[in-house]
C-alpha cells in the first residue's frame, strides 16, 4: 500500500514537472532597448482560434497600437501543443509583443513579453515573471510610444510586396543618445541661421 502511494506521488510530481514550461530566468526590466526586437506591440482582443497539430492561428481585433504597422483584425501564429503553448481563450484581451517569422507571419511566444489582461479582481500571476503589473506596463508604453492607427490590410500587403518603407512621423529618435539629439538640434538651428543670413544678403 505504501509503495502504491509513493508511486502515485512520483507520477503526480513527474507529470507536473513535464507539463510546466521552463522559461528560465525572469524577464529583464522593460525599457526601450527591450522592445527593439519586436516589430509590433499592441493590445488586442482574441476573437478566433484555429488550433493545428503543432501551431495554431489566432485572430485578434486591435484595441491600441503602440509600435509597428498592422491591420485590424490580424492573425498570429502560436504554439498550441508543447508545454509552452499559449493559454489563449476567445474573448481575452492581450498585450502582444510580435515578431515575424521567415514566412512573414507574426508569431507570439509564451516565454516572451506577451501577457493576458487580468479580469477584475483576478490575481495577475504574470506580474512575478515580468516584474511589472499590467497597469505599470501599459503606462510605460503610453509614455514611450505614441498611439498609432491600425492600417488597411491592403496597405500592409502593398508594403510587404514592394518593399516600401512607411515613414512614421510620430516616431521618436529612439536610437539617438541625449548628446546626439542635442547635437542635431544645434546643427538644425545653425543651418536655419545660415539660411536666414544668406537670404538677407541676397535680398539687399
Amino acid at each position: 500500500m505504501r509503495s502504491l502511494f509513493f508511486y502515485i506521488l512520483f507520477v503526480w510530481f513527474g507529470s507536473f514537472y513535464v507539463m510546466a514550461c521552463d522559461c528560465g530566468q525572469l524577464l529583464p526590466p522593460l525599457n526601450k532597448a527591450a522592445t527593439d526586437s519586436f516589430q509590433v506591440i499592441t493590445v488586442a482582443r482574441l476573437v478566433q482560434l484555429e488550433p493545428g497539430k503543432i501551431t495554431g492561428v489566432a485572430t485578434f481585433e486591435g484595441v491600441t497600437l503602440y509600435k509597428g504597422i498592422i491591420p485590424s483584425p490580424f492573425q498570429v501564429i502560436y504554439d498550441c501543443i508543447t508545454t509552452c503553448k499559449m493559454p489563449f481563450e476567445v474573448g481575452d484581451i492581450w498585450l502582444l509583443y510580435l515578431k515575424k517569422n521567415n514566412q512573414g507571419n507574426y508569431t507570439v511566444h509564451y516565454c516572451e513579453r506577451s501577457r493576458r489582461k487580468p479580469l477584475s479582481g483576478e490575481e495577475d500571476e504574470y506580474t512575478i515573471y515580468s516584474q511589472m503589473t499590467w497597469d505599470e506596463e501599459i503606462l510605460f508604453l503610453e509614455k514611450n510610444f505614441p498611439k498609432k492607427d491600425f492600417v488597411n490590410a491592403n496597405m500592409v500587403n502593398e508594403i510587404d510586396s514592394t518593399g516600401k518603407t512607411l515613414i512614421d512621423a510620430s516616431r521618436p529618435l529612439e536610437h539617438a543618445s541625449d548628446r546626439q539629439k542635442v547635437f542635431l538640434i544645434v546643427i538644425s538651428l545653425i543651418s536655419v541661421g545660415v539660411i536666414y543670413y544668406i537670404t538677407k544678403k541676397i535680398l539687399r
